[in-house]
């Protein structure tokens, strides 16, 4: 399964994306649980849907693996650090992960400006063409 374009498509459907890609729900669906690896192609037309490199489909497992354990490193010195901050206090995690995906998602929507300023394009859902690059915008799911 592919956790990270799960989460890349924040506020989409599958049906959404897969239109946008010019591919049908299902065959979106296999690539995303793992079932299936897109071509080049549909892999370069899905990552410029959703604003990531398309190589990422084609790294390493291991190395994947690697780095998701770095960040579970990180994430439980940062909770430790969280925990330390607010000694005595008492301390709902619902909370705390509720701020936490507030500031991801801040932060994905100020790496998203910086990139659409540089590129020029303004939202990160559009139609790709099938050399990856970015068509009309769609909107967004309310």
């Amino acid at each position: 399964m592919r956790k990270w374009l799960i989460e890349l498509r924040k506020g989409y459907t599958q049906t959404q994306i897969a239109e946008a890609v010019g591919i049908t729900q299902q065959m979106y669906s296999f690539i995303e649980l793992g079932e299936r690896r897109p071509s080049v192609e549909v892999a370069k037309k899905i990552a410029s849907v959703l604003g990531f490199n398309w190589t990422r489909f084609f790294e390493d497992e291991d190395e994947i693996t690697k780095t998701t354990q770095n960040l579970r490193i990180a994430a439980t010195l940062a909770l430790n650090a969280v925990e330390e901050h607010l000694a005595g206090s008492y301390i709902d995690w619902h909370d705390v992960a509720r701020v936490l995906r507030e500031a991801l998602d801040e932060r994905r929507e100020d790496d998203a400006e910086k990139a659409n300023a540089k590129t020029g394009q303004p939202e990160r859902l559009h139609t790709a063409t099938s050399d990856g690059v970015s068509g009309r915008n769609q909107r967004r799911k309310s």
